[in-house]
């Protein structure tokens, strides 16, 4: 077993030294096949998907769960992953949980809601920059995560979540809001903004009369009036919607801009027809998968996927 396992890659893999492309071993494997062995950071062995077909038959095969904390045998990618006594998200919920949650608040993230938030979105972007280009580098280089992409999102999430002006400003540079992946309080220990959420639900609750037209008021209303969450419940979703969705949209800024200093004539390109952004947008999401780690599946019976069988546990 220890000679099989020493063949056996070790995953996360490393990125490429001085870079932030896919890994190298994903091409390699994606080539090979579509399904391989990987050893991860316990010894444990688990199951790499690499080609657009199985991975879409894995994410919607009523044959494997994302039940993250009551599944055996779930992928955790490193040690604090799971943790006794912790409720999940809908991110790690099967359905009809996972729809019915999703359901709650979907309607905020669609284009049609998103678009009135465009002024905003520009007027922080605005900002972000005068200040960048006021301060110029005599102090040093500009960081561009901790200057601009990790401060462009809270604010915009904020803003979904009712919060002031001012509570906004505060909090866009709280730990939480500078980074992390996980959908939980616990796991990362950010109190500033768990407490400050925590807050806003509680005023959401008080007031739920003279309800806003904002995000936690509506699960205020729909949800926990109607005995259908409780408070603590409606505090993780929101917490998770935050951290999860600011990540991955920071990363995806950072390595975006990244990428096309890489790449001059891409960039150039997009200098001289700006209506190319979107289709520049939708490519950048597409190779660098700001979520890459998080499209984990545990199989409910012994099922054939590619050229390999997952045996349940």
């Amino acid at each position: 077993m220890a000679t099989e396992n020493a063949n056996i890659p070790k995953f996360p893999f490393p990125r490429p030294e001085s870079s932030y492309d896919p890994p190298a071993e994903l091409k390699n494997l994606r080539d090979a096949g579509p399904v391989h062995r990987i050893q991860l950071f316990d010894g444990t062995n688990a199951w790499i998907v690499t080609k657009n077909k199985e991975v879409c038959e894995m994410l919607t095969s009523e044959k494997f769960s994302n039940e993250r904390y009551t599944r055996q045998g779930y992928p955790e990618i490193h040690s604090g992953g799971k943790k006794g006594g912790e409720k999940p998200t809908f991110v790690h919920m099967d359905d009809p949980e996972h729809s019915k949650q999703k359901d709650m608040v979907e309607s905020f993230f669609t284009l049609a809601a998103v678009e009135p938030l465009r002024p905003e979105i520009e007027r922080a972007v605005d900002l972000l920059l005068d200040s960048i280009k006021e301060r110029g580098c005599k102090d040093g280089p500009i960081d561009l995560v901790q200057d601009f992409s990790s401060l462009v999102n809270p604010k915009v999430i904020f803003a979904l979540f009712g919060a002031s002006m001012m509570d906004t400003d505060q909090l866009a540079g709280s730990s939480a809001a500078l980074g992390g992946t996980s959908g939980t309080a616990g796991e990362l220990g950010h109190t500033d903004l768990h407490e400050y959420l925590s807050s806003l639900i509680d005023d959401r609750i008080q007031y739920a009369d003279r309800p806003e037209r904002d995000l936690i008021s509506k699960l205020v209303i729909e949800q926990y009036k109607t005995g259908a969450m409780g408070k603590d419940d409606i505090n993780r979703l929101v917490y998770m919607l935050f951290v999860a969705g600011n990540t991955a949209i920071n990363s995806s800024i950072s390595l975006g801009i990244l990428s096309l200093l890489q790449h001059p004539k891409q960039l150039n390109a997009i200098r001289e027809n700006p209506r190319l952004v979107k289709q520049a947008v939708e490519e950048i999401l597409r190779y660098h998968t700001p979520s890459a780690l998080n499209s984990r599946r545990v199989a409910k019976e012994d099922v054939r996927l590619g050229n390999q069988v997952w045996q349940s546990l």
